[in-house]
C-alpha cells in the first residue's frame, strides 16, 4: 500500500503544479492540450487526475466484491446499498461506479493537498522560528502527554497546535482566486460595472493580507487567533476553503487531518536544519492549483 500512496502522493503534486487555480493557458486556448500537452499542462493534470481516480477505482471495486448488506463499514458500503437499491427502483440512475470515484476524488483531493502543502510550510515556519516549535511541543505534552496518540478531542484543548495551522493557512493562501464565479446578471461591484456572464474570482491573498483586518498581516504570529487561553474562532476572518455555497466540501476532512498529523507528528520528533544553521527566510513558493513549496531538506529527530 505504501508504494501507491507514495506513486499517489507524486501525481498528485504534479497534478497541482500543472496550472493555477483559473486553469491557465486552456481556459484561453483550449486546443492547446491537443498541439502542447506537456507545455501547457494538460498531461499532467490528466495523469494526476487518472491516478486519483484509478487508485479509488481498487478501492471501491474491493468493497464492492466485499460487500455484505448487514453491516456498514465505511461510506462506501453506504453508498453501494443506495446505489443497489435505486437501480431496482429506476431505469435510469444517478448512482454509479464512476461517480462514486468521483465523490472520493472531490473529498480526498483537498485533504491531501491542504494536509501536504500547509504543513510542510509550517515546518518551514518553525525552522524559522524555533520558539514556535517549542510552544507546539510544551501543548502536546500538558495536554496529550506521551502515553497515547493525540485524538480529535484534544483539539479544542490544544488552541496554539490549531492558530498555527489557521495563520499558515492565512499567511499562504492554498488557493489564491479561489473557484471562478459567473455574474448571472448586470451588476455593480465596489463602484465597478459586472456585465452579465462575466468571470468574477475572489482574491483571497488581498483578504489574507490586508492590514485593515490583521494590522500585521506578514507577521507569522498565531497568537492573534487565541483570546484568554482559548482558540477564538470569530476572529478568524480567513476563507482559505472559499465560502458561500461553493465552499470547499473537505474542508472539515481537511482540517481535522491537518491537526491530528501535527499532533502526532510533533509528539514524537523534533525539527532542525539539516546543515545545523538557522533558515533566514522562506524559500519562493510555486504557483499552480494551490500554492506549493519547493522540496527542502531537514533533520528530524526523536524527541525521546
Amino acid at each position: 500500500m505504501y508504494p501507491d500512496l507514495w506513486y499517489l502522493a507524486k501525481q498528485t503534486l504534479l497534478f497541482q503544479r500543472s496550472t493555477n487555480d483559473l486553469g491557465g493557458a486552456l481556459i484561453i486556448t483550449p486546443w492547446l492540450k491537443s498541439m502542447l500537452p506537456e507545455f501547457s499542462g494538460f498531461k499532467g493534470l490528466s495523469n494526476g487526475n487518472q491516478a486519483l481516480l484509478d487508485f479509488f477505482e481498487v478501492i471501491i471495486k474491493d468493497a464492492i466484491e466485499t460487500y455484505d448488506e448487514k453491516y456498514d463499514r465505511s461510506f462506501l458500503d453506504i453508498y453501494i446499498r443506495a446505489m443497489k437499491e435505486d437501480m431496482k427502483q429506476n431505469k435510469r440512475s444517478t448512482y454509479s461506479v464512476q461517480q462514486l470515484q468521483l465523490i472520493c476524488t472531490d473529498y480526498m483531493f483537498p485533504t491531501a493537498t491542504a494536509v501536504e502543502m500547509v504543513l510542510t510550510m509550517l515546518v518551514e515556519q518553525m525552522l524559522m522560528h524555533p520558539e514556535v516549535q517549542e510552544k507546539i511541543h510544551e501543548e502536546i505534552d500538558r495536554v496529550v502527554g506521551r502515553d497515547r496518540a493525540p485524538t480529535l478531542d484534544d483539539r479544542n484543548k490544544m488552541p496554539y497546535t490549531e492558530a498555527c495551522i489557521r495563520e499558515m493557512m492565512r499567511t499562504e493562501t492554498p488557493v489564491t482566486l479561489g473557484v471562478a464565479h459567473r455574474a448571472m446578471v448586470d451588476t455593480k461591484l465596489g463602484g465597478y460595472d459586472i456585465p452579465k456572464n462575466t468571470s468574477v474570482s475572489v482574491n483571497y491573498v488581498s483578504l489574507h493580507m490586508s492590514k485593515d483586518i490583521w494590522g500585521d498581516p506578514e507577521s507569522f504570529r498565531p497568537e492573534r487567533f487565541i483570546v484568554n487561553g482559548k482558540l477564538q474562532v470569530s476572529s478568524d476572518k480567513s476563507l482559505p476553503f472559499g465560502a458561500g455555497r461553493r465552499l470547499c466540501a473537505g474542508e472539515t476532512f481537511a482540517r481535522q487531518g491537518m491537526f491530528l498529523v501535527l499532533a502526532m507528528f510533533m509528539q514524537q520528533f523534533k525539527l532542525s536544519t539539516a546543515d545545523g544553521k538557522p533558515l533566514k527566510q522562506a524559500s519562493k513558493r510555486i504557483q499552480g492549483i494551490i500554492t506549493t513549496i519547493p522540496e527542502f531538506w531537514a533533520r528530524v529527530t526523536p524527541r525521546y
